[in-house]
């Protein structure tokens, strides 16, 4: 639904002659902010000239102009009046801290200019500062008691307290002397709304419509009723409407774009941003807009456009930097991308998505206080920022605060009850303290509410698993896989259930069924089903190996991203016995194909299998500089440069990053990220890593036989060593115990390193 906060406040029609009678609560703070009073003009000629300006710049929405015009009749005469204009200005270029200090200035001058306490009041009350905005209404009532503007704005404080009673006795006697008056009308709508009356609530909003039917606050405020029940074909209709009655009002094309994104109309809107982007370059938020859907096509070239386009237009343009960070994020340049986040951060103090993004950049760098920080300010910009609201949510819970989780997703509910994220989220917080019922309601809500959406199906399949309820969880798995996206996981994990419970070959026949009905993912069931084949065996070891190896190589040809093709082909190059040869053979063959990326790939792998390091970085380096995304080749290099090679940590780091955003779901990426922090020396920032690898590793596979938790147990040690660092002995010694219980002494590459962290911890 959209955000009730933003509607109003970019909406509320600017009048030159009446101050705008505004809605309740969120409407009603946003109208009184966004709507700038009468303003009186000084006689003094000295004066006047720039004074009529700055109204000139003002009709023609120049404000910055208004800005530097206005402060430089301030210079001549600090007048409440010019104060005044300066803080409505201020609140359209969205410098709030200034809007605050311009306004406390006029009242300073002039402690009964009402305009001034007015909106000082809605603003204060929008930021949630409710004993300073309390202070200003009630010095409103002392000096005009009976004025009904005044009486709403203290009606939407009630309110915002949830003094709903005192709220509708306030709005009552406003209407019993004008029974025609329109904002309190309105806010009564939203009192009774806030309520739970959604039914009278939108008599009252149709009845504020008829009182101005052209009062645009308004029909979105019905719009998003409608929404909130459901009626969704109503509420584009409505959003429409609007918009075709004022086609260059982008921010009525923003609230369509927004809503048409909600419904899965990600195209159409798409339209609307570029209309606005068109109409005015300097759209900030469509265009972020934009970069984000081009992100999720993997259109990386298109998205970096964007922020060339908007660089071309003016290079001074305070979104540059923003854009400019946005882009430099997409490379991996995290530490590039924060620097230029944060500048963004002070020359659009208003705009939320570069809190946002710096503060997501910074939980990534284990820099959890500062992230905590801006996301905090980037919710307080927007209070619907359900990107924010969830990091921070993930942030608490990986930190066990499970009650912060809890607060954090409950105002995305609000507002998005349907949020997957959000909903898995909880869901996890309910496994973790011991509630699988509550956790499994959740599951099944999300499969009754989203049957669209195989997320539900997959975390149900999982609880399912883990209460033993084999054929509730096979049955769920087949459910995720049926959507043919991301099978990878579910459907290994459906074969190693069948196999649990029908065999090996009922597993074959049902992974090459599911294999042959498949569009998108033939690659993925090409690796489970060479992987079931080698498990297989039989008695002609090399027809076995070519079958396993036939559906491995057609895997890496349908996609040459798969990571776990060309180990799997490696792994058979092992098999076969002669390593040199075949190394050889892949050697020619790079040779005579230099542009062949998966050959070279599995040339590479192979050099790396033998321990030839420095010739498989020397591949992955070649294989880069013609796709320097190509996450296997940047995670293979990063985990050498990081581990064998004592390479550049900087480098390993970014190819590190690179990998993870295009292969996010893959524990052996995800592992590579957090050893790479740690072998830099962030020990805060590795530790989310690689808990978040052994969470992968669950889900591929949650459970042994022997009842051990199903987790590579190099990463368990990685675990250890990390909390450690971070002076979390008990976590060390126990994630150290785990991945001894799992073998990890075997390892001759680890079991030195293993006994050395079990001498330090016990000492």
């Amino acid at each position: 639904m959209i955000p009730r906060t933003t509607l109003s406040f970019l909406l509320s029609p600017f009048s030159s002659s009446s101050f705008c009678r505004p809605l309740l609560t969120a409407i009603t703070v946003a109208a009184l902010i966004a709507t700038a009073g009468c303003t009186k003009e000084d006689p003094e000629a000295k004066f006047l000239s720039l004074m009529s300006k700055a109204e000139q710049f003002q009709k023609d929405e120049k404000w910055d102009e208004a800005r530097i015009t206005l402060s430089s009749a301030i210079d001549l005469k600090p007048t409440p009046e010019a104060f005044y204009q300066l803080a409505d200005v201020m609140l359209r270029l969205k410098a709030f801290g200034k809007a605050r200090e311009f306004y406390q200035s006029t009242i300073n001058l002039d402690p009964n200019h009402r305009q001034a306490r007015l909106h000082l009041a809605a603003f204060l009350l929008a930021a949630k500062q409710y004993e300073e905005s309390e202070g200003h209404i009630r010095k409103l009532l002392e000096l005009y008691p009976d004025d009904a503007e005044v009486n709403v704005l203290h009606a939407s404080w009630l309110s915002s307290r949830k003094k709903f009673p005192d709220a509708r006795t306030t709005l009552n006697r406003v209407l019993a002397r004008d029974e025609k008056d329109f904002g309190a009308t309105a806010a009564l709508a939203e009192v009774t709304l806030a309520e739970g009356n959604p039914a009278e609530a939108e008599k009252l909003f149709e009845k504020a419509r008829l009182l101005k039917p052209d009062n645009q606050p308004v029909r979105l405020a019905l719009a998003d009723l409608m929404m909130q029940q459901g009626r969704l074909e109503e509420a584009e209709g409505m959003l429409e409407n609007l918009v075709k009655s004022d086609p260059e009002n982008a921010n009525l094309r923003y609230f369509l774009g927004e809503f048409l994104l909600l419904r899965g109309s990600n195209e159409r809107a798409v339209e609307q941003y570029q209309e606005m982007i068109k109409s005015d370059p300097r759209r900030h938020d469509a265009r972020d807009r934009m970069y984000d859907f081009l992100v999720l096509k993997r259109d990386f070239t298109a998205a970096k456009k964007l922020s060339q386009e908007l660089e071309n237009t003016d290079k001074s343009d305070a979104g540059v930097s923003y854009f400019q960070g946005r882009d430099a994020e997409l490379d991996g340049r995290l530490e590039d991308a924060l620097k230029l986040f944060l500048k963004s951060m002070e020359v659009m103090p208003g705009f939320g998505p570069g809190f946002r993004r710096g503060g997501m950049i910074e939980m990534q760098l284990g820099r959890g206080n500062e992230a905590v920080e801006h996301l905090n300010q980037a919710i307080t910009i927007n209070p619907n920022d359900v990107a924010a609201r969830l990091a921070l949510a993930k942030h608490y819970f990986m930190s066990k605060d499970f009650g912060q989780s809890k607060e954090q997703l409950a105002r995305i509910f609000q507002v998005f009850p349907r949020q997957v994220g959000a909903n898995i989220l909880r869901a996890d917080i309910a496994l973790v303290e011991g509630d699988l019922a509550g956790a499994e309601r959740v599951y099944k809500g999300l499969v009754e509410s989203l049957p669209n959406n195989p997320s539900g199906y997959f975390k149900m399949a999982i609880l399912k698993e883990q209460q033993k309820d084999l054929p509730a969880a096979i049955e769920n798995y087949r459910k995720t896989a049926f959507f043919d996206r991301e099978v990878l996981i579910p459907a290994g994990r459906l074969a190693e259930l069948v196999v649990q419970r029908d065999g090996i070959d009922a597993a074959i026949t049902e992974i090459t069924s599911m294999r042959e009905r498949s569009t998108r993912q033939k690659a993925e069931y090409s690796v489970i089903l060479a992987s079931l084949i080698l498990r297989k065996g039989g008695d002609d070891k090399s027809a076995v190996i070519a079958e396993a190896r036939k559906f491995a190589d057609e895997a890496i040809k349908l996609n040459g991203n798969l990571l776990q093709g060309y180990y799997l082909l490696a792994q058979l190059d092992g098999l076969s016995g002669d390593s040199e040869g075949v190394l050889a053979n892949y050697k020619l063959l790079s040779e005579k194909n230099p542009e062949n990326t998966p050959g070279r790939m599995i040339y590479a792998v192979t050099l790396e299998r033998l321990g030839k390091n420095v010739e498989a970085a020397e591949q992955y380096r070649e294989i880069l500089k013609r796709d320097t995304r190509f996450a296997p080749a940047a995670n293979n290099l990063a985990w050498l440069l990081a581990t064998q090679l004592s390479g550049d940590l900087d480098e390993a780091l970014r190819l590190a990053q690179t990998a993870k955003e295009t292969l996010p779901n893959l524990s052996a990426i995800t592992d590579t990220l957090g050893w790479v922090y740690f072998k830099r020396g962030q020990g805060k920032a590795a530790q989310p890593y690689l808990e978040e690898a052994i969470e992968q590793e669950l889900k591929v596979n949650p459970s042994r036989p022997d009842g051990k938790r199903s987790v590579n147990p190099e990463i368990l040690y990685h675990l250890a060593e990390v909390k450690f660092v971070n002076g979390d002995t008990a976590g060390a010694a126990a994630a150290l115990k785990e991945a001894i219980d799992l073998g990890i002494k075997n390892s001759k590459a680890l079991s030195d390193a293993v006994v050395n962290l079990e001498q330090r911890l016990s000492k």
